[in-house]
């Protein structure tokens, strides 16, 4: 079954291929496998109405099944591609969620140290909790360049510029 084969009209009516089959004027078939990654996904199937000068040969067999191997690594490769762009998609999402997360995180910390350093007054207490918040301040605004693009995209200089603006001003 992983190699591809010819078969004769007999064959054909012997083996109970499909009824349109049967029914033609079949002098040969032509059948290949699709194999990729170890798995049969389908077949290559020729056929040669007795109006044709000849059956298939053995060389016919062997130009198809070279044929088969190429198209089914290329259905295969189209259905990974295809799945890559799904699971892509997805964890698009999930960034995007995770970020979302972070972020609402950050703020509520931030919204608890402004709502502590304001009930704390004008002491010591209060200018820790502003410098604290001012850090969470800081995280935060890191946090969204870094999830603007991937990584290797951040502008350093702006990261840099943006955390020593945030720090300096507290």
């Amino acid at each position: 079954a992983r190699q591809g084969r010819i078969f004769t009209p007999a064959e054909v009516g012997e083996h109970g291929f499909s009824p349109v089959l049967k029914e033609s004027d079949i002098r040969s078939v032509l059948v290949a496998p699709l194999i990729a990654r170890g798995r049969v996904n389908g077949t290559l199937t020729l056929v040669r109405h007795t109006s044709a000068a000849n059956e298939f040969t053995a060389k016919d067999l062997e130009l198809i099944e070279v044929f088969a191997s190429r198209a089914a690594s290329a259905i295969d490769n189209a259905e990974l591609w295809k799945d890559l762009q799904h699971k892509n998609r997805l964890l698009r999402l999930l960034m995007e969620e995770a970020h979302h997360r972070n972020k609402n995180n950050l703020q509520m910390v931030s919204g608890l140290l402004q709502l502590q350093a304001g009930t704390a007054g004008d002491g010591e207490s209060a200018e820790h909790l502003r410098s604290a918040n001012a850090r969470i301040h800081a995280i935060a605004q890191v946090h969204d360049l870094l999830s603007q693009d991937m990584p290797e995209k951040v502008n350093a200089e702006q990261l840099i510029s943006t955390v020593a603006g945030t720090l300096t001003a507290s």
